[in-house]
């Protein structure tokens, strides 16, 4: 078993990653999602759960032979073996409507065929978003244990890569991390254990990131600006400002080991800042939630409302936690709040025209101004229906 699969180092062979992904689309159910396999062969199947049973929709398997012909990259399902994670990350790879299935160094399409295969082999730590806001569709961000490369930065439609930092030897780059955390720089910055930042054009800042507070492990918008700030130990700290949140004191525990990381963190309250969930030091009698009390300018729509990151949050401790992502960019280099809306997909429009005289018996799906739809007809005032508004 443990040549099949890698080796026989603890449970690394029988090592199973579990999630849930929307192949369908975001309007059908998503099947769940399994893996198998690091080091060697890796195997994948989705499942669907209908009227009580399981029924599997496919299955790749790195060990079978073939796939040039029905892989999208024309590779064979052997250059997908080796290429695994210690989580897995699922979003719309592609920007086709579809959620694909990123194990690590290698992606599945929708329909279980692969999508690419990078062949930089196995990494500790991968995140997918909106790094460069002027390049089209998302990015990769991983740090690899493989080979010389230690970090590189993908496009997420196909694998390839952008730019990559290699070292002069075989390394073992356990932990990265992107995120808009210096306002000075245009997009975001990228960073790895024990070196330099990188620019989005893939410079580097000379500064070394041994011993920058928050280490590598989460990214989180926790305080009132719009960088994001580093969560590690139990600690939340912004490189612009230094310390914004201890949690250590709080009676309260960390996953992990020594990532300390909490055991989900998201938006939760809906006012784009993160909530942190963790359990207390004894992990037996409480459940904490810690959300910001900084004060903020800025308004966006709640983040779980991004498909991208909702997918973050759902599947986000699958192995070793990884942090969450927006489709669209987020950072200190936005000319305005509205810029960002518009990116998530809400456009704001001023009332040209306004109507009235429409039946009741005219369709069923009426809005308010909030965009929040109506179970009845409205009696009187503003509504929006059919993309036009109306009074009554």
């Amino acid at each position: 078993m443990s040549i099949l699969w890698g080796d026989g180092y603890w449970k690394r062979a029988c090592s199973f990653r579990v999630g849930v992904a929307y192949l369908d689309g975001a309007a059908g159910l998503p099947p769940v999602i399994f893996g198998r396999g690091v080091y060697a062969r890796s195997v994948l199947e989705a499942w669907d759960y209908r009227n009580g049973q399981l029924i599997k929709r496919w299955r790749f398997d790195s060990a079978k032979s073939g796939g040039k012909d029905t892989n999208k990259d024309g590779k064979a399902n052997s250059a997908y073996a080796g290429q695994g994670n210690h989580s897995f990350t699922v979003t719309d790879l592609d920007g086709d409507g579809f959620d694909e299935f990123m194990y690590g160094s290698m992606a599945m399409d929708q329909d279980g065929y692969g999508l690419w295969s990078t062949g930089l082999g196995h990494g500790d730590a991968q995140h997918v978003g909106k790094f460069l806001p002027d390049r089209e569709g998302l990015q990769v961000f991983r740090c690899l244990e493989n080979d010389k490369t230690m970090v590189a930065l993908h496009d997420a439609r196909d694998g390839s890569v952008i730019w990559k930092k290699d070292g002069t030897s075989d390394n073992d780059m356990g932990r990265c991390l992107a995120g808009d955390f210096m306002a000075e720089y245009p997009g975001c910055e990228f960073y790895y254990y024990q070196g330099n930042i990188i620019r989005a054009d893939g410079t580097e800042i000379t500064t070394n990131t041994k011993g920058i507070k928050g280490g590598c492990a989460m990214a989180i918008w926790f305080d009132g600006s719009l960088l994001r700030q580093k969560m590690e130990d139990n600690i939340i700290n912004s490189m612009a400002s230094g310390s914004a949140f201890t949690l250590w004191p709080l009676d309260m525990s960390s996953v992990n080991g020594s990532k300390g990381n909490p055991s989900w963190y998201g938006d939760l309250v809906g006012d784009w800042r993160e909530e942190v969930i963790v359990p207390d030091a004894t992990k037996l009698k409480e459940v904490k939630i810690f959300s910001t009390w900084y004060p903020t300018d800025h308004k966006f729509p709640w983040l779980m409302t991004d498909h991208q990151y909702y997918m973050s949050c759902v599947n986000q401790n699958v192995g070793y936690n990884q942090p969450n992502n927006l489709s669209y960019y987020l950072g200190a280099d936005l000319k305005s709040d509205r810029e960002a809306w518009e990116a998530a997909g809400y456009v704001a429009t001023a009332i040209q025209e306004v109507k009235s005289g429409l039946a009741v018996s005219d369709g069923a799906h009426f809005y308010n101004l909030n965009g929040q739809r109506m179970t009845t007809p409205p009696s009187h005032g503003v509504y929006i229906h059919k993309g036009h508004k109306y009074s009554k």
